[in-house]
């Protein structure tokens, strides 16, 4: 087993700064609606700490993204120092990946072609990264069994291959322990399909001269509506404490809660889910993107509106909890996606929609936000 459960104090205690710094680069994604896990991954939806009692064995975080419509899950182990060398990668990873891929030992099952596990380090030689990258990638674009053929050996030492001999290392390491052997296939063909659901990460966070810093501001500048770029170093620098905050306890964010975080501290371009367009294309005639905008003037857009029809209106505004409406006015709150005490008064822009739509609201079906 690649370790044991330990105490949130414990595994999310203080001095974890690299830990930190890759957990506030999750969150600079899901503001700015990109992904480091790459663009298959679509958008991330939710980051989780200390996840093992969720069943991640790399369980300093775990990421929950959409891609399409469709869930893919990824747990990370986030180590700053030199990790994958030219012999390979470590011993204990490659255990918790057939953990995963087995779901051996109470670990969550890897979902094929869907989830990852992710080894982020704040080192890794040049040689040994676009080593990774191109098997990763010629894994991604072919069979299993043509991807194996290309990592074998040459028959000769004249003859040719096609791949380098660090390439053949790296999956070499792979390969499945003895002590799993007993859960399941762990052939080579076999190796080849965890494989493609491995990434290595490497962000130089620990470097005086950080290039994953500066990337990650550039990024927090894109999210401001002025792209200032001391404002977007101060927004960085609370992503990175609230991150802190969040491994402390073995906290949860999902976008509304990182919203309702910084709303008042920052003035936030709209979320790319829910900016007034979007908002206006799917509820046309409820308000117009004027109104929307004038609603949304402090970059806090509205992460859940749900217009069905002029008999059932459920309009929610979230400007820390939500307002639901339907006989009356309630109390939702985005944390626990549970209904509380109703609230009296609503925003003037939902009592707005609700008239526009015919009047007093009427019952709506309890419903689920998407976020």
């Amino acid at each position: 087993m690649a370790k044991e459960a330990a105490p949130v104090a414990l595994t999310g205690g203080a001095g974890f700064h690299f830990e930190d710094h890759i957990a506030a680069r999750l969150l600079v994604d899901m503001l700015a609606g990109i992904n480091s896990l790459g663009v298959p991954f679509g958008r991330v939806r939710r980051v989780d700490w200390q996840v093992r009692e969720a069943g991640w064995h790399l369980d300093d975080l775990a990421v929950t993204c959409d891609a399409d419509g469709r869930e893919r899950c990824a747990g990370l182990s986030c180590k700053s120092n030199r990790q994958v060398t030219s012999s390979g990668f470590p011993a204990n990873f490659v255990e918790a990946a057939w953990e995963h891929w087995h779901g051996a030992v109470n670990a969550r099952r890897l979902r094929e072609d869907q989830d990852a596990v992710v080894l982020v380090t704040g080192e890794l030689a040049e040689g040994v990264r676009e080593a990774w990258e191109n098997t990763l990638r010629e894994a991604l674009q072919t069979d299993p069994e043509r991807m194996l053929a290309r990592l074998q050996p040459p028959a000769t030492d004249d003859a040719g291959s096609q791949s380098s001999a660090l390439q053949r290392d790296l999956f070499a390491s792979l390969r499945c322990p003895d002590a799993l052997k007993t859960h399941g296939s762990s052939n080579d063909l076999v190796t080849v399909r965890l494989l493609r659901h491995i990434l290595l990460l490497h962000f130089d966070f620990g470097s005086t001269t950080s290039r994953a810093q500066g990337l990650a501001i550039s990024d927090c500048q894109r999210v401001l509506p002025a792209g200032d770029a001391s404002e977007a170093a101060q927004l960085w620098e609370e992503l990175v404490g609230y991150a802190g905050t969040q491994r402390a306890t073995g906290g949860s964010v999902d976008p509304p809660k990182l919203l309702a975080h910084l709303m008042g501290r920052f003035a936030l371009a709209p979320h790319p889910d829910y900016s007034a367009e979007w908002l206006v294309r799917r509820f046309d005639g409820v308000l117009t993107i004027t109104e929307w905008e004038r609603e949304d003037r402090r970059g806090f857009a509205v992460p859940w509106v749900n217009f069905a029809a002029r008999s059932q209106v459920v309009v929610c505004w979230c400007g820390g909890p939500a307002l639901l409406v339907d006989d009356h006015l309630q109390y939702f709150d985005t944390r626990r996606l549970s209904y509380g005490p109703h609230v009296r008064h609503a925003n003037p822009h939902v009592k707005a929609a609700v008239e526009m739509v015919g009047g007093e609201p009427r019952t709506a079906p309890r419903q689920t936000p998407p976020c």
